[in-house]
């Protein structure tokens, strides 16, 4: 029940964007049920968002293993896919969650990220789209649209992109530089 009441705090801490007492939360389930899997994955994604790719990777392996069948487990996989450099599969598990789950913003964020690394243009802008439809605040997902669409040729749509991103994230000097640019 303790193990239950921290997964619930864990939830509501990171819908509020406290990752510090999230991960806590995380880390104190773990402590008297290391193998359960909500938690491992929970706290992996919490790592991958703070660079630690290798405690990402083991809780990841420990969610994998635990979840039964299904989204999360399947998200779990394509990720360790990721990580080992297997972007085929990984892109398979991804997409097998965003028909599963077609609102699951860390599918299409992963997705949408690993096709823009393998230039996929057209798919990755696809994603992207889906992505800052969900998350609408995501500075990223704006950012990466402008430029797959200056890719793309459509400046008019790239420069859009950067002004939302804009309006996000004001400071943003990657996006000013982007925009000076586009602007000639």
């Amino acid at each position: 029940q303790d193990q239950e009441l921290g997964m619930r705090l864990a939830r509501l801490r990171t819908a509020a964007g406290e990752d510090e007492a999230a991960s806590g939360a995380l880390r104190q389930v773990l402590a008297v049920q290391p193998d359960n899997p909500e938690a491992a994955a929970r706290l992996a994604w919490l790592s991958v968002d703070k660079g630690d790719s290798a405690e990402a990777e083991r809780l990841l392996k420990v969610a994998a293993d635990g979840l039964s069948p299904g989204p999360a487990k399947d998200l779990a996989t394509g990720w360790l896919h990721q990580l080992a450099g297997r972007m085929e599969p990984a892109l398979q598990c991804y997409a097998v969650v965003t028909a599963a789950e077609p609102t699951n913003e860390r599918a299409w964020e992963l997705m949408a990220g690993l096709l823009y690394r393998r230039s996929e243009l057209k798919a990755a802008l696809e994603a992207y789209q889906k992505l800052a439809e969900l998350k609408p605040a995501s500075v990223e997902a704006q950012i990466r649209l402008g430029s797959l669409h200056l890719k793309l040729g459509r400046r008019d749509l790239a420069q859009q992109a950067w002004e939302a991103a804009l309006k996000l994230e004001p400071g943003n000097t990657i996006v000013r530089k982007n925009l000076s640019v586009l602007k000639g």
